[in-house]
């Protein structure tokens, strides 16, 4: 086995080595991604991944961990969003939005520009969006008010009335104008005495 999800044997030995190194330090992982990614050319969040990852494999195989590991790192699960805070970002989302903000604009001004915070929301909308869970939405995050089709709207709805109301007149207007030429139709045939 050279390689592991595209990293090799000795990527992998400096990485694990690196992260280990900040640990003894109480660094943050982040800055050890940034430096491997930037000395291996590749992006920092496929570093980050691939390390999380390999950390679980070896926690399902000690000869892995072994290998790479003196002592294997803790990796705790990401918090889930309550209910709650999901509505939140939802709902300052569906705000944003009224007042023409993009929904990365008003997570970055909810998370008061917090990276983590910024990514945690961003992935959690983006989440949302693409498992189309809209029956949780606020109504207000499946149809956003936009003051230009609203009015674009009520302009349409409008013709539409006013030209259902004169279609209806006209049919009413064409059949009094048949009841009326029937009438004279009538008066114009010759009576037939044969015929009665």
């Amino acid at each position: 086995m050279n390689t592991i999800k595209g990293f090799t044997q000795a990527e992998i030995a400096r990485l694990a080595e690196a992260a280990e190194d900040a640990a003894r330090r109480n660094a943050p992982l982040s800055a050890v991604f940034a430096d491997f990614a930037a000395r291996s050319g590749r992006a920092k969040g496929s570093v980050r991944n691939f390390y999380y990852e390999f950390v679980r494999m070896c926690r399902n195989d000690a000869a892995l961990s072994a290998r790479f590991f003196k002592q294997l790192p803790p990796v705790s699960r990401p918090r889930a969003f309550t209910a709650e805070e999901e509505r939140t970002l939802l709902e300052a989302i569906a705000r944003g939005k009224t007042d023409n903000r993009s929904a990365r604009r008003t997570i970055i001004d909810l998370a008061g520009g917090d990276q983590k915070l910024i990514l945690r929301y961003q992935n959690k909308y983006r989440n949302i969006l693409r498992s189309r869970r809209r029956a949780n939405l606020p109504a207000e995050c499946v149809r956003v008010p936009d003051p230009v089709l609203e009015s674009l709207c009520s302009a349409i709805n409008g013709l539409v009335a006013r030209l259902t109301a004169k279609e209806q007149a006209e049919n009413a207007r064409l059949r009094s104008r048949i009841v009326e030429l029937e009438s004279q139709l009538s008066a114009l045939r010759p009576s037939n005495p044969a015929n009665p």
